[in-house]
């Protein structure tokens, strides 16, 4: 479980040292799954993360963010 710990540190350390929030945000998706092998409540955080990338890359589309949150409730089930 450390190591698991360890990397979910490493990679949110990576997201605050960049300079780009949508590569930021999905590194902190990243981070959140990894994060789930020492807790499953992480995969909530990351799939918040990872609407939030979609909202970055797509501003103002709904239609994208729907397709996303149908994705994940499809596949993450």
């Amino acid at each position: 479980m450390h190591d698991v710990r360890q990397a979910g540190f490493k990679v949110h350390q990576l997201a605050k040292e960049s300079k780009d929030a949508i590569f930021q945000a999905a590194l902190r998706v990243a981070g959140q799954a990894i994060r789930t092998g020492r807790m499953r409540e992480h995969a909530m955080v990351a799939s918040d993360y990872a609407i939030k990338v979609i909202n970055l890359k797509f501003p103002d589309n709904m239609a994208a963010v729907k397709n996303e949150q149908e994705w994940q409730i499809r596949t993450l089930n």
